[in-house]
């Protein structure tokens, strides 16, 4: 499992909701925040997924 974490706007010229979806397509679990992203990373890492919960 890959955790992603996407900064940007719909305005950048990459475009966001592609690169999102590319990222989701290939598998990634793409969170809404850093830190999100770090608790989801935490979580898989130590098998508790209690928390994920804690911070959301």
């Amino acid at each position: 499992m890959v955790v992603a974490y996407l900064l940007g706007t719909a305005a950048d010229p990459q475009g966001y909701a592609a690169q999102r979806a590319r990222l989701e397509e290939a598998g990634c679990l793409v969170a809404a925040t850093n830190a999100q992203g770090a608790r989801a990373a935490a979580a898989l890492v130590l098998r508790r997924s209690e928390l994920v919960e804690e911070g959301a």
